[in-house]
């Protein structure tokens, strides 16, 4: 067994020295980061990594198996990420899903992953499902085979299909098959994608499967991890019972490091159904372990990640040649990638482009990084750090990937301490070292505007040849400013972190008839420049304090919000009332607005499976309601700066905010801190807020909307339903569980689980305050069995009300997830902040979720059942579909399920 007690003081104590700020404050920082673990081994060689922290009756439980797509050989290209998959059904002692006594236990977070090097499993159980976890977990490492049969394989390879399928369907889906090719030579494990080939995975045996499992699932290739409320020596005795019986495994080849050797630069051209052309350049890079590959993050950061990068600068607002540009540095065991991404504005060459990324790239290697950008890179890593010791789960996965990878738990903290240590001069010799390399360059353009003319030639005969891609909220304290603003304060954790959200009483429903979206690019805008900076000045400011600040508007409220170290409160809330009370909207950065709406348009046109949710609420609400509102190039390019200033004069006043802090902080701190930066502010509001209202159609109604060459096609079915009713919500909530909320619910097992027709499809609530609410149905489905889909889907709605009810299993099933996975959902202060905020919405307690449970076990099937049949109502559905009408309209015709139109996709009706 090894033990670490080291903290991360050392880690911090550099990132003190090289950061503004208090030396004294930064120390007290340094000295609450603390990640202890301890490590033991069991004879047949698994690995254990415990870490305790009892804040919380939770436990994250992950595996690391050392097995992903670099270890599969040609012709068997997808196993790894197919047997992730399989790993989640039943063995040889267990039968149904394995996600089903997770379900039960309240488990949250749980998941399956496949990357190039590993394959992971984890969730995050309460304490008193840990051994249930286990025994679930060492279950299926040493019993799965038996249970592997050739129906289980050809469900999960059908599940695994449709994925690949999905992600076909995305716009620039096959960029990074043509950069893998691009970069890695023939035999280079990481030559092949993830999730394979349709050729591999249906070329894919029983015994193909069996002997992957046995070679590469021992326990001696496997790494296990538990972090939270456990203590070494239960964790040694239940380890050592549960897993001490599995198979060790055999020995395995691992390669260590292969770096691609590209002796000079290669560029590519390829075609794609998008609206905007992408430049995208790869460089090769030594493995995730290397100082070097560590240093290109903040090599990325410098020249492009930042608002005020050069790259960012030139491109986005300077010559506003690009709409977005964007990098990233990516290691894996073998070895690793640098990447610089940018779209283009329309009518811009690409050659445009890669002559200044060619001269900026010339210019960095020369002179190296603007040293204040840099040195705010390193706050930001060092604000995540702290961020993640309240995250059992993350903590998990730093430990185990750090054991796996690299054989040292705590390899992010040598990783971290290379990031604060690293000066301007490393990052230019780092730069020089890679970026002078030959690299892989792709330029992604819009398919051709071809036309077929009529074919003129006589095809009766041939002519003559003539010649040859369960909680307890802090205590919560409130109080009202003397401009009408409100403020409701919960001092929680020991960190010196504080969550700031302002919630604004205004939002889409505010919009003026004429200018529908107007309040999205308010609130898009908004943090684009003030009286006091311009945009770029704002980034450099917010990146001084370590100021990460989210701000959108939303259908009956807005929201701005950010994460802010203690010391930093006040600076943060006089930046947020400069960007609330002051913006300026400048007509640059509305123009680059409407070109990011217009690029984002272009992708719609191509792909207008991408506007199905918004097409479904315009076909209830209608096309006047600001619900059924679509953005349009129309609405992009009448947006003026004129009718953004009145609305926000009129719709952003403090009486109509409300501060919502959580974390380091009290109610006397906090009000002093916001009368210091808001309380001369005494504007009033004179909202134009509207009710939402009832819907403006009911069904039976279906719409197509063409997506020609599709895979897939995209569904949104449902009806209206009554206003929300706090009363009856959970009763309510239930009913869609069982429904389509959950993966284990009626709707995404019969599609995904027994037809293998989908990826994933569910049904969810839409929530408001003001009027009629929705029951959607939302999900893509292979295209060649698209009326088959909506047939079932039909049948679910049907049934679920007349023959087929809800059972005792089904309420049980959701009833103890819901009540279980309660400590989970608030394992962080944001769980806490958001439902204080989501309830005060709804004009609830700020607690309201600590009756939760008692809520959901006071529901009964028969009120369940009795719910069912008074909402869900079949004969009203609307339908949109988007996909390849050639392929199924007919089809869909045929299904007789209520008036079919055809739409284009923004809304507007074709036939």
């Amino acid at each position: 067994m090894q033990k670490n007690r080291n903290s991360f003081q050392r880690l911090i104590a550099v990132f003190i020295l090289l950061v503004a700020g208090s030396s004294a404050a930064q120390e007290d920082i340094a000295s609450r980061i603390n990640i202890d673990y301890e490590m033991f081994r069991l004879e047949n060689g698994l690995t254990t990594i415990v870490h305790s922290d009892h804040s919380t009756p939770t436990v994250y439980i992950g595996i690391w198996y050392g097995v992903g797509s670099k270890d599969e050989p040609d012709g068997k290209t997808g196993f790894a990420h197919l047997f992730e998959h399989l790993m989640f059904q039943g063995t040889e002692n267990r039968e149904g899903e394995y996600f089903t006594p997770f379900t039960k236990a309240g488990a949250t977070g749980m998941n399956g992953t496949t990357s190039e090097d590993r394959t992971n499993y984890y969730a995050t159980v309460p304490s008193g499902a840990l051994d249930m976890a286990l025994w679930m977990e060492s279950d299926r490492m040493s019993h799965l085979l038996g249970a592997v049969t050739q129906e289980a394989l050809d469900e999960q390879r059908g599940v695994v299909q449709n994925e690949k399928r999905q992600g076909e369907n995305r716009p620039y889906a096959g960029v990074y098959d043509r950069v893998r090719a691009g970069i890695y030579p023939a035999g280079h494990p990481y030559r092949h994608s993830i999730i394979g080939s349709m050729e591999d995975l249906d070329a894919a045996s029983l015994d193909d499967v069996h002997d992957w499992f046995n070679e590469y699932y021992g326990a001696s290739n496997a790494v296990l991890v538990l972090s939270g409320d456990v203590d070494i020596e239960a964790a040694k005795e239940k380890v050592s019972h549960y897993f001490g019986g599995a198979p060790a495994g055999v020995p395995l080849v691992k390669p260590q490091q292969w770096i691609p050797e590209i002796r000079e630069d290669r560029k590519e051209i390829m075609y794609d159904r998008v609206g905007q052309t992408r430049v995208v350049r790869t460089w090769v890079l030594p493995n995730q372990g290397d100082y070097d590959t560590n240093l290109m993050y903040l090599v990325n950061e410098t020249l492009v990640g930042n608002k005020n990068s050069p790259l960012q600068k030139l491109l986005v607002d300077d010559l506003q040649l690009a709409t977005d540009v964007r990098g990233s540095a990516y290691g894996r065991t073998i070895s690793g990638e640098y990447t610089l991404t940018a779209n283009l504005r329309p009518d811009v060459e690409p050659e445009q482009v890669i002559d200044v990324i060619d001269k900026v790239v010339a210019e960095y290697l020369e002179a190296g990084p603007d040293k204040e950008i840099l040195e705010n890179a390193k706050l930001g890593v060092n604000m995540y750090m702290l961020g993640t010791m309240e995250s059992k789960s993350t903590i998990g996965r730093m430990l185990a990937e750090g054991q796996l990878y690299s054989n040292n738990p705590l390899q992010v903290k040598k990783e971290i301490e290379w990031l604060n240590e690293a000066t301007a001069e490393d990052l230019t010799a780092v730069a020089n070292r890679w970026l002078t390399r030959g690299f892989f360059e792709i330029v992604i353009l819009p398919f051709p505007e071809y036309v077929t003319s009529e074919d003129p030639v006589d095809r009766s005969a041939v002519p003559e040849v003539t010649e040859v891609s369960g909680i307890q909220f802090p205590d919560i304290q409130t109080t009202t400013l003397d401009n009408g603003m409100q403020l409701v304060v919960a001092p929680s954790g020991d960190l010196p972190l504080i969550d700031v959200s302002i919630r604004l009483g205004t939002g889409n429903m505010a919009d003026a008839p004429d200018a529908p979206g107007i309040s999205d690019a308010v609130f898009a805008l908004m943090q684009k420049g003030t009286k006091k900076y311009d945009a770029n000045e704002l980034a450099a400011a917010k990146d001084r304090i370590g100021m990460e600040a989210r701000m959108a508007a939303n259908v009956e409220n807005s929201q701005y919000g950010y994460r802010i170290l203690t010391g930093y409160l006040e600076e943060s809330l006089e930046i947020a009332a400069e960007v609330l009370r002051n913006p300026t909207f400048p007509e640059d950065e509305l123009f680059k607005f409407q070109q990011q709406i217009l690029a984002y348009l272009s992708n719609v046109e191509q792909n207008p499976s991408r506007n199905a949710t918004p097409l479904f609420r315009r076909a209830l609400y209608g096309a006047d309601h600001p619900l059924g509102g679509v953005w349009t190039p129309e609405l992009a390019n009448n947006l003026n700066r004129e009718r953004i200033q009145e609305f926000h004069a009129r719709e952003v006043a403090p009486d109509n905010m409300t501060v919502f802090m959580i974390g380091d902080i009290d109610i006397d701190t906090a009000t002093a801190a916001l009368n210091h930066t808001f309380g001369k502010w005494k504007a009033k509001s004179a909202s134009m807020m509207k009710p939402i209202g009832g819907v403006a159609s009911t069904g039976p109604r279906v719409i197509l909307i063409d997506q020609s060459g599709a895979p897939q096609s995209t569904i949104r079915v449902g009806h209206a339903l009554a206003p929300y009713d706090a009363e009856g919500d959970t009763e309510l909530g239930i009913v869609n569980a069982v429904f389509g909320a959950d993966f284990e619910a009626r709707i995404n097992m019969n599609l995904r689980e027994d037809k293998s027709w989908s990826y994933g499809i569910g049904s969810q609530i839409s929530k408001n305050t003001s009027g009629d609410q929705y029951l959607v149905v939302a999900g893509s489905v292979q295209t060649d069995k698209t009326m088959e889909s909506m047939a079932e889907i039909m049948r679910e709605y049907e049934e679920y009300v007349s023959s087929r009810p809800a059972t005792v299993d089904e309420l049980q099933r959701v009833k103890l997830n819901r009540t279980r996975s309660l400590p989970g959902n608030f394992s962080s202060k944001r769980g806490f902040l958001s439902s204080m905020i989501a309830s005060d919405t709804f004009g609830l307690p700020y607690d309201y979720a600590e009756t939760t449970a008692a809520r959901v076990e006071a529901v009964t099937l028969a009120g369940v059942n009795e719910r069912a049949r008074s909402v869900i109502r079949p004969d009203e559905l609307t339908w949109v579909v988007v996909g390849d009408l050639l392929e199924i309209e007919e089809k869909v015709r045929a299904l007789n399920y209520g008036t079919v139109e055809v739409w284009d996709g923004f809304g507007n009706r074709m036939r």
